[in-house]
């Protein structure tokens, strides 16, 4: 039996917890996802259709898989599949949710660090969710702080995938049961802990000493071998961690860190 319990915060409406026993049956999107009991999320409060649902992964039999569960499951007016996030900025729509889905440790770190900042940074207003078979408190995390809202594992049912993808078009945020311990540095990086109580990626400080060189974003893309707009998303990321107003406060304020 699946179970959700739904976790209100300053952040956001509503934030998923969800835990489930590994015994459950699968439910096909041809089966009614009634609740069993009062502590499963009522579907009928969630019971929208959302105009535009746009899935992005690399592997074509899990991103088949996905977009026919999804159409299935009559959630939205139509359910778009697309093998990168270049094939997907060709056909991006304004009011849609998007799905990114990764299998294994380094494809989870590429969409984490590149497909979502790129997105985002394409299309602010999109909501994203990050599918993957890895539920590792730090990517969770990190793409919580990025601007995802919602994360799901691989071992999630079906149902569960439909609640938090109704809760995040509702202004909700979803993660999994495995994120509430504690949350680390990805691998191979160091973070700098900010007054705030924040953590500054090795990505944002690189881009920091870019910045205090007085490099515009243009410079910092080609130094760094990044898109201009996703430099653009982490000095947003920076200036939110270290409440900086502009530029010149940036680097104020990173130097007391820092130096």
């Amino acid at each position: 039996m699946t179970k959700i319990a739904i976790q209100e915060t300053l952040d956001s409406p509503a934030t998923i917890i969800a835990s489930e026993d590994k015994r459950a049956p699968y439910h096909s999107p041809s089966d009614k996802l009634a609740p069993q009991d009062n502590n499963l999320i009522n579907e009928s409060k969630f019971k929208v259709i959302i105009p535009n649902i746009e899935v992005i992964c690399t592997n074509i039999l899990t991103l088949e898989s996905v977009t026919r569960c999804i159409e299935l499951a009559n959630i939205s007016h139509h359910v778009n599949g697309y093998s990168s996030v270049l094939e997907w900025t060709q056909n991006t729509r304004d009011e849609c949710l998007i799905i990114l889905c990764s299998l294994g440790s380094a494809e989870t770190h590429r969409v984490i660090e590149h497909d979502l900042l790129e997105v985002i940074s394409i299309n602010p207003k999109s909501k994203v969710i990050i599918i993957s078979d890895l539920e590792q408190s730090h990517q969770i995390s990190r793409s919580l702080e990025i601007g995802a809202k919602g994360f799901i594992g691989m071992s999630s049912t079906f149902e569960i995938v439909l609640a938090a993808i109704r809760l995040v078009w509702a202004g909700g945020q979803f993660i999994p049961v495995s994120s509430l311990g504690g949350a680390g540095p990805m691998v191979g990086e160091t973070s700098v802990n900010t007054a705030r109580g924040g953590k500054l990626t090795q990505r944002e400080l690189e881009i920091i000493k870019c910045i205090r060189r007085g490099e515009r974003n243009k410079i910092i893309a080609a130094t760094l071998n990044i898109k201009e707009s996703t430099v653009g998303v982490h000095i947003r990321n920076i200036m939110r961690k270290l409440e900086a107003k502009n530029r010149t406060d940036l680097s104020l304020k990173a130097k007391q860190i820092l130096d």
